[in-house]
């Protein structure tokens, strides 16, 4: 998930648990900035961990105002998923 600020600071979260057979799993959370009806990144952040679980809690201070997104990747064992937040504007 993505959280915004009204000074520009950005909390970014994500979590992948794993089913109970799993005995590693891994997220990595990109956060992106629209450009020209694009995506860029501007910063990723990756944790991993063992079957229980792994995740990722972060802030990060925007440098620029725009519309923003978390794109989301986690893994247990060989599955992999992805999926993306909602946008937020700053």
């Amino acid at each position: 998930s993505l959280t915004i600020s009204s000074s520009g600071g950005a909390t970014i979260t994500g979590l992948v648990r794993g089913k109970s057979n799993a005995t590693s799993t891994y997220v990595k959370c990109t956060l992106q900035m629209s450009v020209s009806g694009g995506w860029i990144d501007v910063k990723s952040w990756e944790a991993s961990g063992n079957g229980t679980g792994a995740t990722i809690g972060t802030t990060y201070q925007l440098s620029s105002r725009g519309t923003y997104r978390v794109y989301m990747t986690c893994r247990a064992n060989t599955e992999e998923k992805t999926m993306t937040s909602s946008y937020r504007t700053y």
